[in-house]
């Protein structure tokens, strides 16, 4: 079935992506998902190829194309490759739609040139109210020491998996 949904600028972003994963990243992923991270000057190369910044406005160093289907076509070529671009989607898309609407002009001078460039890594930092667990304190707990609430199971808390990006 031939779809509709793209336009050639972004079957030519797709080629651009193709590209950098099939060279860049298939190379060197089982590396990288050993150490449990993708290294920094990826997303370098990546922004120096404008995949970063697709979104961000041109002013800040960005192509000023909030389209939501770049992030789709990158997504689409590292799943066809079987391999992940670390937390490139939490950046783009949970992450920079919050600076794009709520960024004053300064912190928007201060943040987009890096994170278009990839230079500027961003991250997720939640907590929950009410929430008496410490940092230190919830390894000893019986709910977080033994991995599992009730009669589920989950992984412990407190395990450094629990804390590294998904791949």
């Amino acid at each position: 079935m031939r779809r509709d949904l793209f336009t050639e600028d972004h079957e030519g972003f797709r080629e651009l992506a193709r590209d950098f994963v099939e060279k860049e990243v298939v190379p060197h992923y089982p590396e990288w998902e050993k150490g449990g991270r993708m290294p920094r000057d990826v997303f370098e190369q990546m922004g120096a190829l404008g995949m970063l910044g697709m979104a961000i406005p041109e002013e800040y160093g960005g192509a000023g194309m909030p389209d939501y289907r770049y992030n789709v076509v990158m997504q689409e070529e590292a799943a066809r490759a079987l391999v992940t671009l670390s937390t490139v989607r939490t950046q783009l898309e949970v992450i920079l739609p919050y600076f794009l609407h709520y960024a004053n002009e300064e912190q928007r001078k201060r943040w987009f040139p890096g994170l278009a460039a990839g230079t500027l890594l961003t991250a997720v930092a939640m907590t929950e109210p009410g929430n008496r667990v410490r940092p230190g304190r919830h390894a000893h707990h019986p709910r977080y020491a033994t991995g599992t609430t009730g009669s589920s199971t989950a992984p412990r808390r407190s395990s450094p998996a629990a804390c590294r990006p998904t791949w």
